[in-house]
């Protein structure tokens, strides 16, 4: 301990996961749970662990005034949804019943500290009316799932026409891409724009995804040494990234830049289709497993280093999670490839990886899942039952 700073500990949170088990422990033990939702690759996710949840204090409280769980973003999308409060790392105070009661994202140690003060007083001294609010906030909730239900109209072609004219205003025409900063790269509205522009000899919608795909591909949110694209950029002119790189986004991507090249037939898109197959290659390829690992870990010193700077230094680290949906996405666009690049091997390789997800994600009765920890894990999300169907 002689090493460890006054304000930290060397023991850590005893963090459940999300079972059963943890929410009974809170209803016995009658306290709140405090829902941690990280992510591998976040940043400010792994800011936290090192800060919040290394001080003293908070470890002291969260281990014996709320039950702590911590969810995997990636891994169990479904709880993500659900609870995710704008960000990562997510911080959610929840009732024993699973309600949401408080929380934000990033919280440094005396904001979490305050937050449970606050909690823990309403909670302890406002129970008759906590479970008040709780059962008419449900109520609300049901009422309206049911609204949504009797409203929901016919799927008709006039929809596609909608959304497409949500894309023409949207469109940012000085920089390429949709809205304002931060600035996602949203490949299926590309995609979108690209194929009704075809279809319709619409140059202006062509001119949409010819403009975003080149300044995405000459911006700051393609890595020019590495390869691949990192998540999004914090800017509307695509010039600093948030150094994330994704299976799912590059797969997307690499789909979207294969079809621009076939209908535009830019130099760049197929220079930035073959790259971003390289980058996956030597990077998020798990030749261990035969599938994709599901990200790079956002290491912003790693990637402003130059070319000579960078062959020292150890790359970001890869999650080897084998996610059913990325995997998925990759292999759909490695079987493209393999006949739009006239190379073969491309289309070897996905389906290398079709039967290496297959082997290792698919029960009997129970569907696509994802994995990680030598096991399958959280059967039967709807995505990765919806991709592995298309890949197939």
């Amino acid at each position: 301990m002689a090493d460890v700073q006054p304000h930290e500990v060397a023991i850590s949170i005893p963090w459940r996961q999300w079972t059963p088990e943890a929410f009974r422990e809170a209803r016995d033990r009658d306290v709140p749970i405090l829902l941690s939702i990280s992510a591998v690759w976040c940043h400010w996710c792994h800011v936290m662990d090192e800060s919040t949840y290394r001080h003293g204090e908070v470890v002291r409280r969260l281990t014996s005034d709320v039950v702590p769980i911590r969810v995997d973003a990636d891994r169990r999308p479904d709880i993500n949804n659900r609870y995710n409060l704008g960000g990562w790392p997510t911080t959610a105070f929840l009732v024993p019943e699973g309600d949401l009661l408080t929380g934000g994202t990033f919280m440094p140690p005396e904001e979490v500290l305050s937050s449970l003060d606050e909690v823990l007083q309403y909670y302890r001294t406002q129970h008759a009316d906590l479970e008040e609010k709780l059962k008419r906030r449900r109520a609300r909730r049901g009422r309206m799932e049911e609204l949504r239900h009797r409203l929901r109209g016919s799927v008709t072609p006039a929809i596609v026409d909608e959304v497409v004219e949500a894309t023409r205003r949207s469109f940012d025409a000085e920089h390429g891409g949709f809205g304002e900063a931060p600035k996602f790269p949203l490949p299926d509205t590309i995609e979108l724009a690209l194929a009704a522009g075809h279809a319709n000899r619409d140059s202006a919608l062509l001119d949409i995804a010819d403009t975003t795909l080149t300044a995405m591909a000459e911006g700051g949110v393609y890595d020019p040494i590495d390869g691949g694209f990192f998540r999004y950029s914090t800017t509307a002119d695509w010039s600093r990234p948030h150094y994330e790189k994704m299976l799912d986004g590059n797969a997307r991507l690499l789909s979207v830049y294969l079809h621009a090249a076939q209908v535009l037939d830019r130099p760049l898109f197929w220079k930035t289709a073959r790259d971003v197959l390289a980058f996956i290659e030597a990077t998020l390829h798990d030749v261990e497993t035969g599938g994709f690992g599901g990200s790079l870990t956002a290491d912003e010193e790693y990637y402003r280093l130059n070319a000579e700077e960078r062959g020292w230094r150890t790359p970001p680290a890869m999650d080897p999670t084998i996610f059913t949906s990325w995997n998925a996405m990759m292999i759909l666009a490695y079987l493209e490839a393999a006949t739009i690049l006239d190379e073969p091997y491309l289309g070897e390789h996905g389906l290398e990886a079709l039967e290496a997800v297959w082997r290792l994600n698919y029960a009997p009765g129970a569907g696509m899942a994802h994995y990680y920890d030598g096991a399958a894990h959280v059967p039967g999300l709807l995505a990765d039952q919806a991709w592995m169907g298309k890949a197939l």
